[in-house]
This record gives C-alpha cells, sequence and structure tokens, in this order.
C-alpha cells in the first residue's frame, strides 16, 4: 500500500469510526475472576496513590519557586498517569502491554 491509500484507509475508518455503531469488547479466555476484588484493588490503589501524591507536596515548604514549579510539573504528571491510565491496565494484561499503555500515556497528548 502506498502512502496515499493508507492514509485514505485511515480516513473511511475514522469516518465508519465517528458515524457509529463501535463496539469496544475485551475477551479473556480464563475468566475476570472477583469483581467486588477489582472494585476493592482499584479503591486501595487510589486512597495510596492520593496519600502518597499529598505527602509529596507536603515536602515543597521551604523551596525556590523554581523548585516548587518543578516539582509540581512532576506531581501533576504522576498524578495523571495514576489517573488516567489506559483501561487495558483494568484488564490484568501482559506486564509488557501494561508497560507500554503507561508510556503511551506520557507521550501522547490527550484531548
Amino acid at each position: 500500500m502506498t502512502g496515499d491509500q493508507k492514509k485514505a484507509a485511515e480516513d473511511i475508518r475514522m469516518q465508519k469510526m465517528q458515524k457509529g455503531p463501535l463496539v469496544f469488547a475485551a475477551v479473556r479466555k480464563e475468566g475476570f475472576g472477583s469483581f467486588p476484588k477489582v472494585l476493592l484493588t482499584q479503591l486501595l490503589y487510589q486512597m495510596f496513590a492520593a496519600l502518597l501524591l499529598t505527602w509529596m507536596l507536603l515536602q515543597t515548604t521551604g523551596l525556590s519557586y523554581a523548585r516548587r514549579l518543578a516539582f509540581l510539573a512532576v506531581a501533576g504528571l504522576a498524578a495523571s498517569v495514576i489517573a488516567g491510565r489506559c483501561p487495558v491496565t483494568r484488564l490484568h494484561p501482559s506486564q509488557s502491554k501494561t508497560l507500554s499503555c503507561s508510556v503511551d500515556q506520557i507521550t501522547v497528548c490527550h484531548h
């Protein structure tokens, strides 16, 4: 396929996705397990992350303005990664899939 053909095919796919209907499905051969356990794990994960970020922000007293700004930028990035994890990670994929999704989360601008 040439570059123009790939672009045309991608445009057609995008138009179909925008018109709908669209289905996102996840299939697991081994089943999902206990849903309450997954919910509790997610809750504990989010609470731990919030406490960690709060503690980190409390450590900024006494820093110069530039260092506080840099620290907040890093903390904001960490919060973004924690709160906006790829939906695939909730389905317990392989570590490589989780890592690639985390890298995407950091490097791709989401609108």
